[in-house]
């Protein structure tokens, strides 16, 4: 294959401008306009630690239909609590522990 240093150019620049314009559309236009999912396509999700980072995390994927929290874990007692209630405001019921292992060991978490 004869690459030319012009086409190189011209491919890697719109190879570049494509993906930036991907990279700038926000998770929730892209959310919006995903299809719903069945049950069956539905990935499970465990948050540990659920303040700050983690939950800013799990609420950013659960923009996408198919993301749902099956459970979280948290040693702060009032964290889960507050967060357990944010979830259940968007429908979202997930099994709380305050032992990271025992989440580990939830079978429906994928």
């Amino acid at each position: 294959m004869n690459l030319h240093r012009r086409n190189f150019l011209r491919q890697t620049a719109i190879t570049v401008i494509g993906s930036g314009i991907v990279a700038a559309i926000p998770m929730d236009v892209l959310a919006a306009i995903r299809k719903k999912v069945s049950p069956a396509d539905v990935i499970r999700v465990g948050l540990i630690g659920c303040k700050g980072q983690g939950w800013s995390n799990l609420t950013s994927m659960l923009k996408m239909s198919e993301v749902q929290c099956a459970a979280m874990c948290d040693i702060d007692q009032s964290i889960i609590e507050q967060r357990k209630a944010d979830l259940l405001k968007i429908n979202n019921n997930p099994i709380v522990y305050t032992d990271y292992r025992k989440l580990l060991d939830n079978e429906d978490i994928d």
